[in-house]
């Protein structure tokens, strides 16, 4: 399975991957509890025998780490199932986070109301999620103008909307997760 990683990688295809993060350094779980979770493969180094990865750190911050060959290998066994995805073009790999971070807006649009349907948050908070969705659209555009033109303005626009949408929805998930604590409380 390394060497077939290996080789995708070395083709230029980013692999996206359902780990479970028990096993993956540098995440809120690593050695604590099982979590299953998706990230992206960017890259490795054959020396250390470790694979660049793109996700969700125990920072709470969406970056790359590093993950050693061995680590990942258990994480990628989900009782004998394997669950890869490849990715390539030329923006690779920001290409491809872009693709997973509209594709995650857009699935929270999916799940807010049947949360709302359940009681478990108030119709505002569903409607405050809509334009964080509808930032990070507009942010994929700006980011692929900017690799069509090459003008830098496009890549600081892009680069400030980012920190703005993401800004945005931290705070969402401040409110999302205080008003969760409330309806169990």
């Amino acid at each position: 399975m390394i060497s077939f990683l290996k080789r995708m990688l070395d083709d230029g295809y980013a692999v996206r991957a359902v780990v479970d993060e028990f096993y993956i350094e540098r995440r809120s779980a690593y050695r604590r509890y099982h979590f299953i979770h998706h990230v992206m493969i960017v890259g490795y180094q054959e020396e250390k025998a470790i694979f660049y990865v793109i996700g969700y750190t125990d920072r709470g911050r969406y970056e790359m780490t590093t993950v050693s060959m061995e680590g990942f290998l258990k994480g990628l066994d989900l009782g004998g199932k394997h669950t890869l995805g490849f990715f390539r073009d030329s923006g690779f790999p920001y290409q491809a986070q872009r693709k997973i971070m509209l594709e995650h807006k857009e699935l929270m649009l999916k799940r807010l109301p049947y949360l709302l349907e359940g009681n478990l948050l108030c119709d505002e908070l569903v409607e405050e999620y809509r334009p964080i969705a509808q930032g990070a659209a507009v942010l994929c555009n700006r980011v692929l103008k900017y690799k069509l033109t090459g003008d830098e303005k496009e890549r600081i626009r892009a680069h400030e909307l980012f920190m703005t949408v993401n800004e945005k929805e931290r705070q969402f998930f401040e409110r999302f997760l205080a008003a969760v604590d409330m309806t169990e409380g």
